[in-house]
């Protein structure tokens, strides 16, 4: 067995032997560049609205840019957005760019209406403001996509070459897992420059190899070790790792998806024990606060917007059928709480008992309207306010009826996993088309799954990513009946 250079290793063009940058010492640059350009652009704008509108106080809409500025930098800062968009190029990136840009201009709206000061900024401004500022801020993302890619081709920034040792699996079964794909290591600054694969009962041969090992990394071609094994082969850890202590570079652990799941919650010493949390308190206070103050942001602006849209609904049912406009129905919410949640009537008949029937395609207990408005989810809508009360949020597991709940948690053991968060207008199981009508029960187990992934993983990040994500994925689905 030797050891093989790696395909998809990086040569370099002009490489330049001196110091070279950290990749994450670019974000606070990255930040500063926004704030500037943002500015500038609320400043270039105010001008030219001055030439061919009302004279208008400049330094106050300089001021509102640079405000607007920070409070939009802090945000993706805090959502781990510049380390994102820094490493890769995604189109969910530059969706989350524009989508926190306008509900940092709906905030400020929001702002200047409370405090009765919107007669000071002219509406034609800040409407030229929002669109040149999304411009500046997609721009920024694609210099900045360039710039990272120009500077590590010319080996200006630092990347780290790691040589990959992973496990020979002997039978069909196993060789199958050896195969599966490694992740990019590129876009976080490593890439995998060269690789072997051992025989774990033949540790002889990893020390036959490792004159050869030492070399590379005398060279400079290896920085750090990457080592992947099977769950079941973790008991060659420890002889892997006495073999490579010799060598002068870290030896990083690859973990399998169980462990990995173990490992990635927090871990912590208590007197002499080091332990790992396998089930996470629902949320901190912290993060309860940052959830809570993005739940009120969106669900009130969202009101406000959709509020046309919402009289337009209502008057179109109340004209199509009798009855009430909205339906109100028993949910359970967070710790398995009662609550009554709020949607606009899209059926003949208003079921809240201990028996009720999910509804199934051509169903004829649906409206016209309101076959419409559950295929777009205008019908859950209403569940802003829901949300606004503190009783749901805007991601979140989606709340079922009683009558369900209480079938599926005796069929699903972890099923009651799910109210450790508050229920959500969406969540991370309708971007992954997990929604509508359950038949089978691994329909409902493979939405329990998510949903507890959801929650165990749970960030600022990965809600903001769904919200984006979520207007998508409605064009697309057809599950909802």
């Amino acid at each position: 067995m030797t050891v093989s250079a790696n395909p998809v290793g990086r040569t370099y063009r002009n490489a330049w032997s001196g110091p070279r940058v950290a990749r994450h010492a670019l974000e606070p640059l990255a930040a500063l560049i926004d704030v500037v350009t943002l500015v500038m652009t609320g400043a270039c704008v105010t001008l030219i609205y001055q030439n061919f509108g009302p004279d208008i106080d400049f330094a106050n809409y300089v001021g509102l840019a640079f405000l607007a500025s920070l409070l939009f930098a802090s945000l993706f800062k805090a959502a781990g957005g510049y380390e994102q968009f820094l490493s890769s190029q995604k189109p969910l990136t530059l969706c989350l760019t524009v989508l926190l840009w306008l509900t940092v201009i709906c905030l400020l709206c929001l702002t200047a209406f409370l405090l009765k000061s919107g007669s000071y900024f002219s509406r034609g401004t800040l409407v030229m403001f929002t669109i040149t500022g999304s411009g500046t801020l997609l721009f920024n993302r694609f210099f900045w996509h360039k710039t990272i890619s120009g500077l590590a081709t010319r080996n200006l920034i630092t990347t780290t070459r790691v040589l990959l040792i992973r496990s020979r699996f002997p039978s069909p079964t196993d060789e199958s897992v050896a195969k599966r794909a490694i992740p990019d290591l590129r876009p976080s600054g490593f890439y995998i420059s060269h690789q072997l694969q051992l025989d774990l009962n033949n540790l002889a041969e990893l020390n036959s190899l490792l004159p050869k090992i030492h070399k590379l990394v005398a060279e400079g071609h290896v920085d750090e070790i990457f080592v992947e094994f099977e769950q079941s082969q973790l008991s060659h850890v420890s002889s892997i790792t006495s073999i490579l202590r010799i060598l002068p570079v870290p030896v990083r652990l690859i973990l399998d998806p169980l462990t990995q799941s173990i490992c990635s919650q927090s871990i912590r010493q208590i007197g002499n024990l080091l332990v790992t949390e396998i089930q996470r308190e629902p949320l901190t206070w912290g993060e309860r606060l940052l959830k809570r103050a993005l739940d009120l942001a969106i669900a009130a602006i969202s009101l406000i917007i959709l509020a046309p849209l919402l009289l337009m609904v209502a008057a179109l049912i109340k004209l199509e059928t009798r009855g009430p406009v909205f339906f109100i129905q028993d949910r359970n919410g967070f710790s398995g709480k009662t609550f009554k949640i709020v949607k606009f009537r899209s059926m003949r008949v208003l079921e809240n008992g201990s028996t009720i029937v999910q509804a199934t395609e051509n169903d004829a207990r649906v409206t016209r309207i309101g076959r419409f408005i559950r295929r777009a989810s205008i019908d859950e809508l209403p569940q802003l306010w829901n949300v606004i009360i503190g009783n749901m949020s805007i991601v979140g597991p989606r709340p079922h009826a009683v009558a369900h709940n209480d079938y599926y948690s005796r069929l699903i053991a972890e099923y009651a996993f799910r109210h450790h968060a508050k229920p959500g207008l969406t969540g991370l199981s309708q971007v992954r088309g997990l929604r509508g009508e359950t038949p089978e029960l691994g329909d409902m187990r493979q939405r329990v799954e998510t949903d507890i992934h959801y929650i165990n993983s749970w960030s600022l990040w990965s809600d903001l990513q769904i919200i984006a994500l979520t207007a998508f994925v409605l064009f697309r689905q057809r599950q909802a009946f």
